[in-house]
């Protein structure tokens, strides 16, 4: 398992094409030009409906979610959850050591 990390700048997420792979995504996808803080590259956009960890409170799982990732090619292991994924879905709070997710 390949754990994402929360890109805070991203506005989609973005994984590579092995991490693609690993997880079933379709091949195919609509071909994109994409850059970011740190590279630039060619991939494409796919539509992906995936589920966000169950409330650790109630133990219920979350709602399924649809949402377009960008999958990279000639990158390996990366795996970019974006915070317009988080954002909309959830309200945000902090403390000093930990970060908190709860439903919109």
């Amino acid at each position: 398992t390949l754990p994402f990390r929360f890109d805070t700048g991203a506005d989609i997420t973005t994984v590579s094409e092995d991490v693609a792979s690993g997880f079933g995504l379709p091949t195919g996808g609509a071909p994109v030009q994409l850059a970011g803080s740190i590279a630039a590259g060619v991939g494409r956009l796919i539509s992906v409906t995936f589920r966000f960890p169950p409330d650790m409170i109630s133990g219920l799982p979350r709602p399924p979610v649809t949402s377009t990732w960008a999958v990279l090619a000639g990158r390996t292991r990366l795996a970019l959850l974006s915070l317009h994924d988080i954002d909309a879905r959830f309200y945000l709070g902090t403390n000093d050591t930990e970060m908190t997710f709860t439903n919109r």
